[in-house]
């Protein structure tokens, strides 16, 4: 039997349970907070893409594995120059808060320093193969460890396996350290390494390599026509605490290259 409307007597009762959606919800407070402002073309719109938006920074449950956990980065492709956090384009990712490998370490006795460390790194690769950038106080959070523990383990780590790992410090070069400089200079003036290779172990594209090299032959140059540090911060626009540091990475180097002299720094 058909309803007044040509809708069955069945459609006609169960047809508002159909309509308790998230879509009736947004579509709601949308009329609610803008009335009169939006057209019912413009409201459906703005539904889908709020939808949209849910789904991407909360995915559902299922999507999560046990020992893995929800969080926002900062996009990789948005360094966030002069912006505030509020401001800076986030990313969601799952990181492997506790993974397979882990446990396997603990059964195999490794030092548990090792083990935080190795989790650690894999946290920060994990953020940038989803296209977001961790600093050291997202991974001092997430592991309830102080930012300094995470900068020490940090610093040890890529000491040991001779990489720079890919964090918001050296992705988009922010904060005073120049670790990733003086790692990048070396693997190409006394490892002979090629930019696509030094990409592959440092996450700085040909572009920021170039950038520091160019930087320290500046340097260099300077200061071997005698040059003091000041002037040569004048004359190539550099701080003289950076400008310190090249010429100590400079020296560095020509010391190391006197054990390989195929590689002149």
């Amino acid at each position: 039997m058909l309803a007044k409307t040509g809708k069955t007597a069945a459609q006609s009762l169960y047809e508002p349970q159909a309509a308790k959606t998230l879509d009736t919800v947004l579509r709601n407070f949308l009329l609610e907070q803008l009335p009169g402002l939006l057209g019912p073309l413009t409201v459906e719109v703005l539904v889908e893409a709020l939808r949209e938006l849910l789904d991407k920074y909360l995915p559902p449950l299922t999507r999560i594995k046990a020992g893995q956990m929800l969080w926002f980065a900062v996009a990789k492709d948005d360094p966030g120059y002069g912006k505030t956090m509020q401001h800076t384009r986030l990313v969601p990712i799952l990181l492997d808060v506790v993974a397979t490998e882990d446990i396997e370490a603990y059964q195999q006795g490794k030092p548990r320093i090792d083990i935080v460390r190795a989790a650690e790194a894999r946290l920060f690769t994990q953020a940038d193969n989803q296209q977001g950038t961790l600093a050291e106080t997202d991974v001092a959070l997430i592991l309830k460890r102080s930012r300094s523990c995470v900068a020490n383990d940090i610093a040890a780590y890529e000491k040991g396996h001779n990489i720079v790992l890919p964090r918001r410090g050296t992705v988009h070069d922010m904060g005073g350290s120049v670790t990733h400089k003086v790692l990048i200079c070396r693997k190409k003036y006394l490892e002979g390494k090629s930019p696509t290779q030094i990409k592959r172990e440092t996450y700085h594209d040909e572009l920021s390599q170039d950038r520091y090299t160019t930087s320290l032959e500046m340097v260099r140059f300077c200061i071997s026509r005698g040059l003091t540090v000041a002037e040569t911060a004048f004359v190539t626009k550099m701080g003289q605490k950076l400008v310190l540091e090249y010429k100590n990475l400079a020296e560095q180097l020509v010391t190391e290259s006197s054990n390989n002299p195929n590689k002149e720094p």
